[in-house]
């Protein structure tokens, strides 16, 4: 199955809200990332963990961490809650 919404979020009750697991991990990824951890290494680790970015992919790729740090709706807008802050974001 293709993941149809963001990591991090499902629909439910007609709106978008944050699924705790995978949350967690985008902050983790975040912080690893500013602990000095390179895309790849981070899905190396992701890898270790067994939630996927969906149930297409088998591993996590560098590219879905990447994809994951430039998407800006982790910072919260009226379509998505916030996982993510600014400040960690711009770091």
């Amino acid at each position: 199955m293709v993941r149809k919404f963001k990591f991090g979020y499902k629909f439910e009750n007609m709106q978008s809200v944050m699924v705790a697991e995978e949350a967690r991990l985008i902050k983790q990824m975040h912080q690893d990332y500013l602990a000095g951890m390179s895309t790849s290494q981070i899905a190396k680790k992701l890898n270790t963990q067994p939630i996927r970015y969906n149930e297409k992919n088998s591993e996590w790729e560098r590219g879905n961490v990447s994809y994951i740090f430039k998407d800006k709706a982790y910072l919260g807008n009226e379509d998505y809650p916030q996982i993510i802050e600014k400040e960690i974001n711009d770091a």
